[in-house]
Order: C-alpha cells, then sequence, then structure tokens
C-alpha cells in the first residue's frame, strides 16, 4: 500500500513538474522517490521540442485523446544503463495525473508510422515569373540572374529580387505565379518583401512610378512593406484594396472562399468601394463572407503563420483546414458525408510534414477515419 501511496504522489509530482517545465520554461528542481518515475520525466523531457509536440497536438484528440494516450504509452521504451525496461505500471499513474498531455499520443504514435500505407509529402519552393516580354522564369535548385532591357531579376536562395537602378518611363508589369503544391517569395524594387503561398499569384512592377506602389494578388500573401510615406502602398485584391505606408500584413483570398485581411504590425486601411472604409490595428483582420464585411480581433498566427512554417487552427471547420490543405500538398480531398465539412478542428502542426500527421491526429479524436489512393484522399465520418 505504501508503494502505491508513494507511485500516486510520485505520479502527481511529476505531472506538477512537467505542467511547470511546460508553462515556465525551467525544470523542476523537486525529487521523486520511485527512481523509475524519475527515468519517465526525464524521457518526457529529453524527446526534443516537448513543449512544441503536446501543444500542437493535444487540441486535435478531444474526445478520445486520453485513453488512447494510455494506450500509446503502454510501449514506451527507456533507458536504465544498458538495459531498457517497459514503463508500464509507472507511467499510467504519471497518465492519471497530467491531463495535459491528452493528445501526445499523435507524437507517439508518429514514431510508428501513419498506418496507412502511403505518405504524402509538403509542397516545395516552386514558382514561375512571367515577364511583361512574354519570357518566363522557372525558379530552380540554382541561383541565376536575369538582365535584359528594362529588367534585371535575381534568383537566390528560392526568392526572386529585383534591381532598383533599372532606368525605365514605362510601367513594365511582371506576374510572380505560384502552383498548388509551391511558395515562393520575392523583393520588390522598393524593398517590400513578399511571401506567396500555393495557388497565387502577384502582379507588380519591375519598378515602381508615380504616386502611389500598386500591386494585384490573389490567393494567400503576406507583405513586409518598405516604408515610403510618400508613395502609400496599395494591394489590389478581387474583394477589395488594401492601403499601407510600412507594415505587415497578410491577405487570404480564393475564389468561393472568404476572404481574409490581418494585420500584424503597423496600419491598413481596407476598402471595397461599397462599405466605408475600415482602418485596422495590430491584431485586427477584416473578414469578407457573402459580400459582408467584419472587423475583429484575432490569433494573427492562425492565418499567417504558415510563413513560418505553422499551420494553426482554432475551431476550424475540417472543410477550411482541407480546402488549405488541398493547395500545399497538391491533393483532392473527397468526403464520404459532407456533414464532415462542418466538425471543427484545432490545433497546431509543422507546414513541412507530411500530411499523415494531420490525418492520423484527426483520426484519434474519433470523428473520422481516412484513406489514400494515389493523391486523392477519403475522409470517412465514424
Amino acid at each position: 500500500m505504501k508503494n502505491e501511496e508513494r507511485l500516486h504522489k510520485d505520479s502527481y509530482l511529476i505531472g506538477k513538474m512537467l505542467i511547470n517545465t511546460i508553462e515556465n520554461d525551467e525544470k523542476s528542481s523537486e525529487s521523486l522517490e520511485n527512481k523509475k518515475l524519475d527515468k519517465v520525466y526525464h524521457y518526457f523531457l529529453s524527446k526534443g521540442n516537448i513543449n512544441n509536440h503536446l501543444s500542437n497536438y493535444k487540441s486535435f484528440s478531444s474526445k478520445e485523446g486520453y485513453k488512447r494516450f494510455l494506450v500509446a504509452i503502454e510501449n514506451i521504451p527507456a533507458e536504465t544503463g544498458k538495459k531498457k525496461i517497459i514503463l508500464r505500471n509507472w507511467i499510467y499513474g504519471v497518465a492519471a495525473s497530467i491531463a495535459i498531455i491528452i493528445g501526445f499520443s499523435l507524437f507517439l504514435m508518429q514514431q510508428n508510422n501513419s498506418l496507412n500505407n502511403e505518405i504524402i509529402k509538403p509542397g516545395i519552393a516552386k514558382s514561375t515569373l512571367i515577364l511583361s516580354n512574354g519570357e518566363t522564369l522557372t525558379a530552380t535548385s540554382n541561383d541565376f540572374t536575369y538582365e535584359k532591357q528594362n529588367v534585371s531579376v535575381k534568383y537566390k536562395e528560392g526568392s526572386f529580387s529585383y534591381s532598383n537602378n533599372v532606368s525605365s518611363d514605362s510601367l513594365v508589369e511582371n506576374i510572380l505565379t505560384v502552383p498548388v503544391g509551391g511558395e515562393s517569395s520575392i523583393v520588390l524594387s522598393d524593398g517590400t518583401k513578399v511571401w506567396l503561398n500555393a495557388d497565387s499569384y502577384l502582379k507588380h512592377p519591375a519598378k515602381f512610378l508615380g504616386d502611389t506602389r500598386e500591386v494585384t494578388v490573389k490567393g494567400e500573401v503576406y507583405f513586409e512593406v518598405a516604408e515610403d510615406k510618400e508613395h502609400p502602398f496599395i494591394v489590389h485584391t478581387p474583394k477589395g484594396d488594401v492601403k499601407v505606408l510600412g507594415t505587415g500584413f497578410g491577405i487570404t483570398s480564393y475564389p468561393e472562399e472568404n476572404s481574409y485581411f490581418t494585420l500584424v504590425h503597423g496600419k491598413i486601411a481596407f476598402n471595397d468601394n461599397v462599405h466605408t472604409e475600415l482602418y485596422l490595428k495590430p491584431g485586427e483582420q477584416v473578414k469578407v463572407a457573402d459580400n459582408q464585411i467584419v472587423k475583429r480581433t484575432v490569433n494573427v498566427e492562425e492565418y499567417v503563420g504558415w510563413i513560418d512554417g505553422n499551420f494553426v487552427f482554432r475551431q476550424r471547420s475540417l472543410g477550411d483546414i482541407m480546402n488549405a490543405m488541398q493547395r500545399w500538398y497538391n491533393v483532392k480531398v473527397v468526403y464520404d458525408d459532407s456533414d464532415l465539412k462542418e466538425v471543427k478542428f484545432s490545433g497546431d502542426l509543422k507546414r513541412y510534414e507530411s500530411i499523415n500527421v494531420l490525418l492520423d491526429a484527426l483520426s484519434l479524436t474519433k470523428e473520422m477515419e481516412y484513406s489514400i489512393e494515389g493523391n486523392v484522399i477519403t475522409l470517412y465520418k465514424r
């Protein structure tokens, strides 16, 4: 009985220690009576990016994650000198005390790979710059420089850039296109940097002329605009225009989908020529849906985290999530039951993981399951 009491005491303590580590980013100074549980604690801490795995995956397993966690951890090995042991009884006690690790099984299950035999890899840097003279420059693994007449373009380490030293009295407009399954970036002649997500394009001048700096976009794009108070920067989209001086903001505007204009820092104004012009502060967003405009405060990472290699979902419908996945992974998603599109999920995911990580995570909720055949993913309602 005393052993059991010590087990529960240590289980509670290890949960407290892990939570303290997660919240305060520092190891606990408390010690465990059960040295095998001490191995459990250090096992969790030694897995690398443990905090990220916990926060990234726990939200997906809202219903059955805890049960699955108990099953998954049954086979976790830990080193004790030269001998491996299976941490069964001890870790069950830990699990009883640390509900915060709901969904950690997703990380553990990933070590055993996906249950499906096909792995779909993420997109890559891939784009084409269409010049006004009809020539095309395709992004490759090799750096290059193009100089001809009034255009000077460099491609280096996955990004295009223009020289601002080219003299021109006429407006020369080029188009950067990014296909499904691709991404790209470009530095415009004024120093503004633009990131383009899959299935997007940016129409822009090789050199800005006149009193304004104007570009046109479709798809998902993020801007870090070079400040120039004398020449306002204007972005045209199918749903409205954004006017800025110098700022960081994201635009998501795909056909047949809601559009989002999200301000990270600085100040922008949104105008669709129908409603009253709206001014945004950092952390605010304009959502355009069914010709209705709403200004709201949001977690900007959910809408611009992709430029840092993250997908962030907060109570997003499966339909919206899969729209993004289809573009990035170049897949087609088929729903066995259309009601699945409305199911809400939350969680974070690394953008450069295989799509199977996300699908396995969603499957653990017992809301759905999936199959893969070629580049077609079929989702089934349970």
